[in-house]
């Protein structure tokens, strides 16, 4: 055999040939089935989504349902409220033909497919036992007018009625899942279920849809697309076996002419597949750069929007609470202003009108002084100066100053002082100190008729860092549980059903001076009872005697 005789298209022999022909066959043959099993693949994929959608255009459903109709009722309610007398409105009876009527008008709903409607009041959003009545469930009717309990749990362990009040009492995701039968039947499946509160009667509205519904519409497309797909597959199968057939006869006619078509169309699909290729990777990059400028945009909008209604929210709450505190001295300071110009007041009464201008003038002055406050605070301009001081003398003087603010002999003012004969040295900020314990002590004179005010501090080394904590104890109406986590933002009060002076930044004030010079604040109350203000700050030096 010659070795140097060189290998070209038209010395491939008849065994070449074939070889290369049954390379054609098992190359197509594999083909097949590839295809076949790309199809299903996509078929899969296409099920998955659909299936999603299905669901996700059933959640939109329950949701658009839910929705309408407690604004339906809401107009319905503004609707009396505003047309009718406010103590007719408000009156036991009425409110219970309102309640009888929207009910009805739940009942009434109409929703595809056997859904329906349920209704719950809710008398404990704290939950427990007794946290709320049903007042409609079609599937368990023997529980209408009956008393719920957070406790209860599904077929799989989980509290849905506990899920459902934390999803109405914090605002969270309106979807939650749970195991639940199904109406008509004795069948328990998975089932998701949007629900909404309707705050002017506490109910919570909410209906659902069962997960099997959208697995059962899957498994009968699925079985439909076998069905119609088989003749496809059989006669795709026959086409191939024709097509391997008729190019193996081609082959042994024309050799040649195959044998250079092989070589040009090998040469073309690497080129379009290194086209391909590079199509691919580039499209990846301009869809991960799409993707990533489409997310932050998103984040972007969402925090816009957040600021805009928080922003909103501030500016209405500020309007109200300061109307009233500006106007109310304002409005002091020119009557007695006025009585002044009166040629026959006595000297007494010229004293009189005077302390009351000096009080008002003082009063608008302190609004002020919490605007600026509360300006630099949310600006982040707020500074503490800190120095070394006595924290037995200071409290004193806060003493002092707090005895000549709050004149009441129904009330008994005391400072507790673990360490009367100790000078404890601390570093702090001494007006911003002050500041904040006259705010506190002001706050429990607001809200005590008659009692007691105490005030002080003890060292807590129970942590890894010793600190100081200050109480302010005050035995006042106290604050039910569910609004002491409202005490400390801009413009609340714990007490909205009558009226107390003060602007409702105080509290948040103290909050925002106690954070900058590192310590923390908290509430511990028992309506009825009283309120202990706690509040830390760091001490870094053990106690010194003078």
């Amino acid at each position: 055999m010659n070795s140097d005789k060189k290998f070209t298209v038209q010395s491939i022999s008849r065994p070449y040939i074939i070889a290369l022909i049954s390379i054609i066959i098992f190359f197509g043959l594999g083909i097949l089935m590839l295809r076949e099993k790309e199809i299903t693949f996509r078929n899969n994929i296409a099920q998955n989504v659909y299936a999603e959608y299905v669901l996700e255009s059933k959640k939109d459903y329950i949701k658009t349902a839910i929705d309408r109709k407690i604004a339906e009722l809401q107009q319905q309610f503004n609707f009396q409220k505003q047309t009718r007398d406010s103590a007719f409105f408000w009156s036991k009876d009425f409110q219970d033909i309102i309640k009888k009527e929207s009910l009805m008008r739940i009942k009434n709903m109409q929703l595809k497919k056997g859904g329906y409607v349920w209704v719950e009041e809710i008398y404990n959003y704290d939950g427990g036992d007794k946290f709320a009545i049903q007042l409609h469930n079609p599937t368990i009717p023997e529980m209408n007018n009956k008393w719920l309990s957070t406790n209860d749990k599904d077929l799989m362990g989980v509290k849905f009625y506990a899920l459902m009040l934390d999803v109405v009492r914090n605002n969270k995701d309106p979807y939650f899942q749970y195991w639940y039968p199904k109406l008509g039947t004795d069948t328990i499946t998975q089932k998701i279920s949007y629900v909404k509160l309707f705050k002017p009667f506490d109910w919570v509205i909410g209906t659902g849809v069962h997960l099997d519904e959208i697995e059962t519409f899957r498994t009968r497309s699925q079985s439909e697309f076998d069905i119609k797909f088989a003749p496809y597959k059989k006669s795709t199968f026959i086409y191939v076996l024709i097509l391997l057939a008729i190019t193996l006869y081609i082959a042994l006619l024309h050799k040649k002419r195959i044998q250079n078509l092989i070589r040009f169309y090998i040469s073309k699909v690497a080129e379009k597949e290194e086209q391909l290729i590079r199509f691919n990777t580039d499209l990846e990059l301009i869809i991960s750069d799409r993707t990533k400028d489409l997310q932050e945009i998103n984040v972007q909008l969402k925090t816009a929007k957040e600021a805009a209604e928080e922003s909103n929210k501030l500016k209405t709450a500020f309007l109200a609470n300061m109307s009233h505190e500006v106007r109310t001295p304002m409005n002091s300071i020119l009557g007695f202003s006025d009585l002044l110009t009166d040629k026959e007041n006595t000297p007494a009464q010229i004293k009189r009108y005077v302390g009351f201008i000096q009080k008002s003038g003082q009063q608008l002055l302190n609004t002020i002084n919490d605007i600026l406050d509360v300006s630099k605070l949310e600006a982040n301009q707020l500074e503490v100066s800190k120095e070394d001081i006595s924290l037995n003398e200071i409290l004193k003087n806060i003493l002092t100053d707090s005895e000549k603010l709050h004149e009441n002999p129904e009330i008994t003012h005391t400072l507790l002082n673990p360490n009367l004969n100790d000078n404890i040295i601390i570093s702090t900020d001494p007006t911003r100190f002050k500041q904040v314990f006259l705010k506190l002590i002001g706050n429990a004179y607001k809200f005590t008729n008659k009692g007691s005010i105490t005030f002080g501090y003890h060292l807590n080394t129970q942590k890894k860092e010793t600190e100081l904590l200050f109480f302010v104890k005050d035995t006042g109406i106290g604050i039910t549980k569910n609004k002491q986590h409202l005490i400390f933002n801009h413009f609340s009060q714990a007490n909205d059903t009558e009226y107390r002076q003060g602007n409702g930044i105080g509290l948040s004030i103290c909050k925002g001076l106690i954070t900058l010079m590192g310590g923390e604040i908290w509430c511990d109350s028992e309506i009825n009872k009283g309120s202990t203000f706690f509040f830390t700050l760091p001490f870094s030096s053990n106690p010194q005697k003078q």
